[in-house]
Order: structure tokens, then C-alpha cells, then sequence
């Protein structure tokens, strides 16, 4: 392939990854974040957690982590399902440590 070709090619790349990251919402704020992080305004955070954040169905806010550049104040929980709340109880019975005391949780004192 000669030089022309390639230089073409990677000119229209260019130009439709320009185009996607104006049209295209997420992409663009995907952009703004991978910026943010690239010059050092988004602390404490790495970049292989900004790959696990720029993934659909991420417990972060995108939008509150442009907003304040603070990646702690971004994270949320999903919502409470019956089968969540079930499923949290569940895990909390098997791997809660006895209280202080040795006494049962019931046990008043």
C-alpha cells in the first residue's frame, strides 16, 4: 500500500472518531474522562481502574465524576432488589464475626 493510501485512511479514522466522540455521547464523555485523567486533574485513580469505569454497567457516575473530578464521590450502589437484600443477608450470616464478648446477637445484656 503506498504512503498516500495509508495517509488517507488514517485522515478518514480520524475523522470519524472526531465525528463519534461529538456525536455519540458516552464516547464523548469517555474522552473527556480518559483527558481528565491523562493531565492529572482526576486523583487518586488509576488507569486500570478508568478501564473498568469506561465499561457499560459500571457502579460509577460519569457524570458526577466530570462534574467534581472526585472518582470516591462517583461510585453508587445499585438498587435494592428483594433478591439483592436477600442475597446480602445471606452472605452477612455466613461471614459475620461474633460480637464483642462472645455473646449472641439476641442476647441482651
Amino acid at each position: 500500500m503506498s504512503l498516500m493510501k495509508w495517509l488517507r485512511r488514517l485522515a478518514w479514522g480520524l475523522l470519524a472518531l472526531l465525528i463519534a466522540a461529538v456525536a455519540v455521547r458516552p464516547v464523548r464523555k469517555g474522552l473527556e474522562l480518559v483527558a481528565l485523567e491523562a493531565t492529572g486533574e482526576i486523583q487518586d485513580f488509576s488507569w486500570t481502574e478508568m478501564s473498568r469505569f469506561l465499561h457499560r454497567g459500571s457502579a460509577m457516575n460519569a457524570d458526577r465524576m466530570l462534574k467534581t473530578k472526585d472518582p470516591y464521590s462517583s461510585i453508587f450502589a445499585p438498587p435494592a432488589t428483594p433478591e439483592r437484600v436477600q442475597a446480602g443477608h445471606q452472605l452477612f450470616q455466613t461471614r459475620k464475626a461474633p460480637p464483642t464478648g462472645g455473646l449472641p446477637l439476641t442476647t441482651r445484656v
